[in-house]
């Protein structure tokens, strides 16, 4: 898997969420009282004023995301699970809380019920991360290419919700890769190899996607003949050298290897034409 199905739930509470006024909720979340209490006293002083909040009925939605987001830098995806619950006992129209529930799901392999919780948060309120994630659960685990390709397409329609360029241009770049794969699985190299030149415009030091898309060049190259047999297998070529280039560095021998083998390949292959 290229990476873990959910994307940290900080990027999404803190960079894609906003209230009418147009406040971040990086910066909202300033106003919560949580917030202080745990800036100045730690966990045991949020989670203590959690509960005050709770039992006076003054609890806010920005309460409970914050909550959210401390739960989630622990790892403790079941208390996430049970916070993300009261708080759409109280807030049930908040599409923010449902992708953090479809989120932690996904982290747990309860993949139907993230499917679920995801799907009610795009009902509600589309965003990048509830597609993005419903997408990376339709690739990896459901293998429905055609859905997971949808719901990445949806996701970069989305995208100007980040307000933070460097999350903007990270989410971009996962986006892209995402689709760039699936569409490989669905055999179209051409359209792969466009997501895969745009991921590599916001992320041009990974390896991965230099080795997909000179793959996804010669899984093209087999179709083809004469000129643009060879100029697809020369770009390939120069995709491996970027993509061995940096395995090297990050002494991946494993992937180093496959890119010598693949090029011994070619060369059997260049004496038998």
């Amino acid at each position: 898997m290229k990476k873990v199905i959910l994307l940290l739930l900080g990027l999404f509470l803190f960079s894609s969420f906003s209230f009418a006024s147009n406040q971040s909720l990086s910066d909202a979340v300033k106003n919560s009282s949580i917030y202080q209490k745990y800036k100045n006293g730690g966990m045991q002083s949020a989670q203590n004023e959690y509960k005050n909040l709770k039992e006076n009925g003054t609890i806010q939605e920005i309460d409970f995301l914050f909550m959210l987001q401390l739960n989630s830098q622990q790892k403790q995806m079941h208390r996430v699970i049970s916070t993300a619950k009261e708080g759409l006992e109280k807030f049930p129209n908040s599409a923010p809380i449902y992708t953090t529930l479809g989120m932690a799901y996904s982290e747990i392999k309860e993949y139907d019920k993230s499917i679920e919780y995801l799907s009610q948060s795009i009902k509600i309120k589309p965003s990048e991360p509830a597609y993005y994630n419903r997408g990376q659960i339709y690739y990896y685990v459901k293998k429905d290419y055609s859905k997971a390709i949808s719901d990445f397409t949806n996701a970069l329609n989305y995208i100007e919700e980040y307000s933070n360029e460097n999350l903007k241009n990270k989410a971009l770049g996962d986006i892209y890769y995402s689709r760039a794969l699936c569409f490989g699985k669905k055999n179209n190299f051409n359209q792969a190899i466009e997501d895969y030149t745009e991921a590599i415009k916001y992320d041009n030091k990974n390896p991965d996607l230099y080795y997909n898309r000179a793959v996804a060049k010669l899984s093209k190259a087999n179709k083809s003949s004469g000129k643009m047999l060879n100029e697809l297998t020369a770009s390939a070529n120069k995709d491996f050298d970027m993509a061995l280039d940096g395995y090297q560095k990050s002494n991946n021998k494993t992937m180093c290897n496959k890119i010598q083998n693949y090029k011994q390949l070619q060369a059997v292959m260049s004496v038998i034409k």
